[in-house]
Order: structure tokens, then C-alpha cells, then sequence
């Protein structure tokens, strides 16, 4: 028996490490169609479940998709910050176990996989074959390398997106010709390299954060627009 094929990607484009309304506004009035909140406490774009309730609830009416995006929470953690925020999609974006797709089983799941420039794609793939057996993982979100930098306090931390670094776009076209779920690109996308991106590699989506900021977390609504506008020309060029 078949399986049956899974829902397309409702978004395309997607700015992330929203953490001010302003931002957010500016990102729907350009075309985005989806906002990234992140509940990772150590990010430098961290925003609190009950202030992320406000984009949610603003989201409704942009008709753009919030996704909350989460580093190596725990299901339960995950569960709970959903309940209080309204996030419906969920963006595992670090270390979390597959178990844990099975634990959210209501909440739509975008998984990450990092690749590097080795030119070596087995072990992305193999990740993300296991991932897309779950029925609620519904796209493959691809980023650069973990970055390390000290915060206030001298401690290490690990940066688990929006370090500015490339993904390798060879090992990600890869990736979307093996792969039937749909592939969100993210990792050091720009205005000036989007259009290249989405040409070389074909996602379904693509995601950006530092790309189009002047400060982690504050967006310049220039470039969110250039990205936006030349996104949107290469996705129906």
C-alpha cells in the first residue's frame, strides 16, 4: 500500500529571530509568509512565550504562519511553551532525540540538519530519512554548522543559528533530489545571495535571520525587503 504524501509547505519565505512587532510588520508588508520566534534562552534572539503570544495572535490576521523555534527542549517544555504562546509549528533545532516527533504528534515539526563543507551527504541523509517517517515532520530545514562565541559572563555558547555562515549548497541540492519532504534552506542567506541560492539548490523554502539584520534580533527593513523581493523572483524564475 502507498503511503499517502504529505501536505505541501504552506510558506516559502521565512524571516526568523523575530523579536520586535515592528520587525514583524515590516517582514508581512514585504511578502514574508512566515515569522520565526525563538525560545532558545541563550540566543541573542530570544523572546519569551508570552510575548511571542502576541505575534501569534497578530499572525491570524497577516495570514503568515508562526514557528517557534526550539534547542534541545524537552517535549514537555515544548508542549508547554505551545500552550501558552499558540504555536502550531514547531522548528527542532538542535540535538532533540526522533522520539520526540512522537511526543508532539499534533504539532507540526520542522526538523534541522546541518551540513558542512565536506561534500559529504550521508549522514545528512540518513537523518533525515529517519525524521521523515514521522507523520507530523513536515519539512527538512537545512543550516551551516553549530558556532561557538562568549557571551557577558565569558561562558561558552553554543549558536545554534543565525551565525551568518554559509550552508553548503552542493550537499544541499542533494538532499532536495533525494528527498521527498519538502527542504527549507537557511544558513548565511542574504539579499545578494538568495537568488543564487534558491537557483543551485531549489528548496521549497528559505529561511534567514542574521542576513537581514542591523543587530541580532532587530531587523533592517531594507534588506528584509530586498531579500524578500529577489526570494520571490527566484522562486518563479
Amino acid at each position: 500500500m502507498e503511503t499517502a504524501s504529505k501536505p505541501a509547505l504552506p510558506w516559502s519565505i521565512k524571516i526568523c529571530g523575530i523579536t520586535r512587532l515592528v520587525d514583524a510588520v515590516a517582514a508581512v508588508q514585504a511578502g514574508a509568509d512566515a515569522i520565526g520566534l525563538n525560545f532558545y534562552a541563550r540566543s541573542l534572539r530570544f523572546i519569551p512565550p508570552e510575548t511571542a503570544k502576541v505575534f501569534v495572535h497578530e499572525a491570524k490576521s497577516w495570514k503568515v504562519t508562526p514557528v517557534g523555534v526550539f534547542v534541545n527542549h524537552s517535549s514537555d517544555a515544548i508542549r508547554g511553551i505551545a500552550d501558552r504562546s499558540g504555536i502550531q509549528w514547531v522548528q527542532l533545532h538542535g540535538d532533540e532525540p526522533d522520539e520526540v516527533a512522537d511526543q508532539l504528534i499534533d504539532l507540526n515539526i520542522v526538523r534541522v540538519i546541518r551540513v558542512g563543507c565536506d561534500n559529504d551527504f550521508s549522514p545528512a541523509i540518513q537523518l533525515a530519512r529517519l525524521w521523515s517517517t514521522k507523520p507530523n515532520v513536515r519539512a527538512i530545514l537545512i543550516d551551516s554548522p553549530i558556532r561557538r562565541r562568549l557571551d557577558e559572563d565569558d561562558d561558552n555558547v553554543a549558536e545554534f543559528g543565525g551565525t551568518g555562515k554559509t550552508a553548503d549548497w552542493h550537499v544541499s541540492k542533494q538532499l532536495v533530489e533525494q528527498l521527498e519532504l519538502p527542504i527549507v534552506l537557511a544558513g548565511g542567506l542574504n539579499p545578494e545571495n538568495v537568488t543564487d541560492a534558491i537557483a543551485q539548490v531549489r528548496p521549497a523554502a528559505v529561511d534567514v535571520a542574521s542576513g537581514v539584520e542591523g543587530l541580532p534580533g532587530q531587523k533592517n527593513h531594507d534588506q528584509l525587503q530586498k531579500f524578500i523581493t529577489n526570494a520571490k523572483a527566484a522562486f518563479h524564475s
